[in-house]
């Protein structure tokens, strides 16, 4: 439906991959500040004891 409007496939394609990469760099970038956030309570309670 969006072809009919002017909207090349091509675009759509690009954008819609476009859109993925982002995402899973947005989820990249979380799941390592987890993770750090994760190790540097671990190094915290080990200088507490």
């Amino acid at each position: 439906s969006r072809a009919r409007q002017g909207i090349s496939l091509e675009i759509n394609a690009l954008s819609t991959l476009l859109f993925i990469t982002s995402f899973l760099l947005v989820l990249g970038y979380y799941c390592i500040s987890k993770q750090n956030r994760h190790m540097h309570r671990k190094k915290k309670a080990v200088v507490r004891k």
